[in-house]
Formats: C-alpha cells, structure tokens, sequence
C-alpha cells in the first residue's frame, strides 16, 4: 500500500501542478485584457474634445487618426485575447476537473481500503472471541 499512496500522491501533484499552471496563464491573460482595457479607457478620454492648440496647428485630424488606428489595433488585440481566455478558460475548467476527480477517487480508494482493513480487524477479533469462548466451555467440562 505504501507504493500505491506514494504513487498517487505523486500523479495528484502533478494533476495539481497542471490546474495551478493552467490557472496561472488564465490570470496572465485577464490581466493583459485589464491593461488593455484601461489603454481603450485612456484613449477615449483623451479623444473626447479637440485640443485648441492642436486645431491650430492642424494637428489634430493626425492625432484623431492616430487615436483611431490605435483603438482599432487595441480591439483586434482584445478580440484575440477573448477568444483566447476562453480556450484557456476550458483547458482550465479540465484541469481542475481532472485533479478534482483524481482527488475524490483516491479519497474513495482510502475509505474502501480502512473499511476493509476494519472488516478483518473485526474478523481477527470476532475469531479470537469465539476461540476464547470455546477454550472456556472446554475447559468447563
């Protein structure tokens, strides 16, 4: 049994080691899609009104397009990250799964093997009473 406990506290680390993994890249991720967030947040308030100075320059259709085409090239990248968190979230979602179900069944291998081993400890005793018993009503005769 030794061997058995050894190997399964093993694969539950390594099932472990794949969910914390799996969850590590999924925090990345929603952390990425945070800062680009708040750079679309950032961008749209400073987009808001046109700057005098830069009207006066003429520089401010420039700055407009500059502020679109990086708001364009944020939504493509937050597209990509969507739908990448939500492959990572499944591949997660599994992980656990495993690790969760991996658990429960060494929790059931150890209850099945005190019960059994509980069974012949009774057994050992409901022998020893019997020949005890026996020994006695011998003995009495």
């Amino acid at each position: 049994m030794g061997h058995s406990d050894q190997r399964n506290t093993q694969l539950s680390a390594i099932f472990q080691a794949r969910r914390d993994a799996a969850q590590a890249e999924f925090e990345s991720l929603c952390t990425r899609m945070l800062r680009i967030q708040d750079i679309l947040d950032q961008l749209k308030n400073q987009s808001k009104g046109p700057d005098a100075v830069y009207l006066a320059l003429g520089a401010d259709y420039l700055w407009q397009h500059w502020v679109a085409q990086r708001r364009e090239a944020l939504l493509m990248e937050l597209a990509r990250l969507r739908a990448l968190k939500d492959e990572k979230g499944r591949l997660l979602k599994t992980a656990n799964g495993r690790a969760h179900a991996f658990d429960t069944l060494c929790q059931k291998q150890e209850t099945a093997q005190n019960r059994h081993l509980a069974q012949k400890d009774l057994a050992r005793l409901n022998a020893l009473v019997m020949s005890q018993t026996l020994a006695r009503r011998g003995e009495s005769r």
